[in-house]
């Protein structure tokens, strides 16, 4: 919710506009009149976005954010819409009459839900199966992540950053 007084008293102002600090996301994706889901394309809002085969339109701001948008507009089911371009309401618009407007960004959406909802394995399928494996083969070397045989100063790259600080 808005902390700010300008903020408050123009939105309350505005019918279509619910302020809420907490709303049931994933009753709302579920919704069937709900055509369009603008978000920021957190991890837990892409997946429900994403299982709920619901068009997006993600606006990232930081972290994982920007990768997971770009995921989402490379397999056709959203756009990804930048930050800096929010003042900018005839592009926002136009971005949502794009997505609306195309047919393809439905069906892809639908199509990534029916994926996921038939996934070959569980997350439980997939755990017993990696145990399992450990179980009858050992640790496998090949797994083995080559970072652990790393220094700290190589692992964080200092050495590097180093070298750069000392040519500037």
């Amino acid at each position: 919710m808005p902390e700010d007084e300008f903020s408050m008293e123009h939105s309350a102002k505005l019918p279509n506009l619910v302020l809420s600090s907490w709303m049931p996301q994933a009753d709302i994706l579920a919704h069937p009149r709900l055509v369009l889901f603008i978000t920021h394309g957190g991890m837990g809002s892409t997946m429900e976005t994403a299982s709920r085969g619901v068009p997006g339109i993600f606006i990232p701001v930081m972290g994982d954010q920007p990768k997971n948008a770009g995921m989402m507009e490379y397999n056709g089911f959203g756009k990804v819409y930048n930050k800096f371009d929010l003042s900018n309401g005839e592009k926002l618009t136009a971005t949502v009459r794009e997505v609306l407007g195309n047919e393809k960004y439905r069906e892809n959406a639908r199509r990534i839900s029916k994926m996921l909802a038939r996934k070959p394995f569980s997350s439980k399928e997939q755990l017993i199966k990696h145990i399992e494996f450990v179980a009858e083969f050992g640790p496998s070397f090949a797994l083995r992540p080559q970072s652990l045989d790393m220094s700290f100063i190589e692992y964080h790259n200092l050495d590097l950053i180093a070298v750069f600080l000392l040519l500037l």
